[in-house]
């Protein structure tokens, strides 16, 4: 009896000197019928506390990054924070890491994720901590030129858009940060109608991003934008496509095996937003065509073999990607035809010739009735 008095005295002392020495609280306990998520921070831990919890969180390998619950987890735990009035040092902490995990799930074609992001952006864009609203602009800008790439800007409105951008670029030290952004810009600048004006926003870009420290960024803009001639992409409707190269997984591609079939060449990467976003318009297609003879073949500007294999098999892509890794990003068929912003997927007939150029969202399905009509 003595014995065991003693031991219950020794936990007491120990259960009360963790509790000084400020160790985490016990999660809450779930209510009957909900579930319980297990990379939650735990209830009642106060801002200095949930800051080690997100620096933890964010020495997670990928792996774990990637599992369901983790997003929500982080993301509740960086809201907890930035209610509870946080030091400039706390909220610089929380909202760089909440901003970044919903851009990483925006990308990845997440749009609750996306309208997430841009709702905190519109909060903390007058942040008095420099580096939050530094960020929190990068992304409110990225907003307006998806909304000019989806039509819902007038001319004039593109207009001031890229002389913001313009005036933005030349005040901001640019970094791999802005890759995201540079391709958004380049895509919108490839929708521009006059050419003329077109080759003039690529110089600006072109060497505004070019002279940026960031390897990455500088070789984008140099591989990518500051082109002189036109692209041969521009001519090519109606010519023959010609494909070579190696698949993802090391197999010789034979481009010849396609003729007679329906194909979009996707060129894409799992860092391009927009090209996330069109995957599951892409799957539907596939799904609905390819017993008539539809067939894709997606061709990757990745650099990172890991990150796209694991996109490749996360979504459950059917058909053949190719990909170079000794081409640093720019594959060479892209170099071949020209490509400068994506996705560019171009729609090949049975033949082998290119039917059209930018074959994405209902231009994609409208073409396919054509290719594939409904029997009478």
């Amino acid at each position: 009896m003595y014995r065991l008095g003693l031991l219950l005295a020794a936990l007491l002392l120990v259960t009360l000197c963790l509790a000084g020495n400020g160790a985490s609280p016990a999660p809450a306990l779930a209510q009957p019928g909900e579930q319980i998520n297990p990379y939650s921070a735990p209830a009642g831990l106060n801002n200095d506390q949930l800051i080690e919890y997100l620096e933890r969180m964010q020495r997670k390998p990928r792996t774990i990054r990637r599992r369901p619950g983790f997003v929500a987890a982080v993301v509740d735990a960086c809201t907890r924070v930035l209610e509870n009035k946080p030091n400039p040092r706390q909220e610089e902490t929380a909202a760089i890491v909440l901003m970044d995990v919903l851009h990483d799930q925006a990308i990845d074609g997440d749009e609750k994720a996306q309208g997430q992001l841009y709702t905190w952006a519109a909060r903390l864009r007058k942040s008095q901590v420099k580096a939050v609203a530094q960020r929190a602009r990068l992304h409110l800008l990225e907003q307006q030129v998806q909304l000019a790439r989806a039509g819902r800007l007038t001319d004039a409105e593109i207009s001031r858009l890229f002389e913001h951008l313009r005036k933005y670029c030349e005040e901001t030290e640019l970094t791999g940060r802005h890759l995201y952004l540079a391709s958004e810009i380049v895509g919108l600048i490839n929708s521009l109608g006059d050419r003329d004006a077109a080759e003039r926003l690529y110089e600006t870009f072109g060497q505004l991003f070019a002279k940026s420290k960031d390897k990455k960024l500088a070789r984008y803009a140099k591989r990518k934008i500051l082109k002189k001639s036109d692209s041969p992409l521009a001519n090519l409707v109606g010519k023959p496509l010609e494909l070579e190269g190696t698949t993802v997984d090391g197999q010789p591609f034979d481009w010849k095996q396609y003729r007679g079939k329906v194909v979009l060449v996707d060129f894409w990467a799992t860092w391009c937003g927009p090209c996330v976003r069109e995957m599951p318009n892409l799957l539907k297609a596939y799904e609905k065509y390819h017993e008539r003879g539809f067939e894709v073949v997606g061709i990757s500007l990745d650099q990172d073999r890991e990150a796209l294999e694991e996109f490749l098999k996360e979504h459950n892509i059917p058909w053949v990607t190719l990909f170079d890794e000794e081409a640093g990003g720019l594959h060479p068929m892209a170099r071949k035809y020209g490509i400068r912003a994506i996705p560019a997927p171009i729609l090949v007939d049975r033949q082998g010739k290119v039917i059209h150029t930018a074959a994405r969202g209902q231009t994609l399905w409208r073409l396919l009735e054509k290719q594939f009509p409904e029997k009478p």
